[in-house]
Formats: C-alpha cells, structure tokens, sequence
C-alpha cells in the first residue's frame, strides 16, 4: 500500500501521525495568496494551512478554553 494505511480507510499514517484526507473550496485569489506566502515561508501550501490553522486554534483556546477532542 502506497499512503501506508494498512486498513485505516481513509486515514493514513506519515512519520508517526495521522492525516485524514479534507477536501477544501476556496476561492482563486485566496489561493494563489496562500501560496505565495507558503512559498515565502518554504511551506507547501498544505503546510501554510496546517499552520495557520494551528494558530487559530490555538488562539481560540487561549480566550476559550482548550476543547475537549474524542477520538
């Protein structure tokens, strides 16, 4: 098996963490943006969101308290 999923489905296992494949719409102009900061960054564009998305997150749970995931 190519992504390594030994039977996870959809989820696939890369250097000891698991990504779930997300498919995302977004408009044309915000993503040739994301990817000339990406590349300012020396992120692929998948990595930018990744980031980005950390930080919000973050930054949600600093004012509202950390969120209780179940996996």
């Amino acid at each position: 098996d190519v992504l390594g999923s030994r039977g996870l489905g959809d989820v696939y296992k890369r250097q000891g963490n698991y990504f779930t494949p997300f498919s995302l719409r977004l408009p044309v102009n915000l993503i040739e943006t994301l990817s000339k900061i990406a590349k300012s960054n020396n992120r692929s564009m998948n990595k930018e969101m990744e980031f980005v998305l950390s930080r919000y997150v973050h930054q949600y749970e600093q004012v509202n308290g950390i969120l209780s995931i179940r996996i």
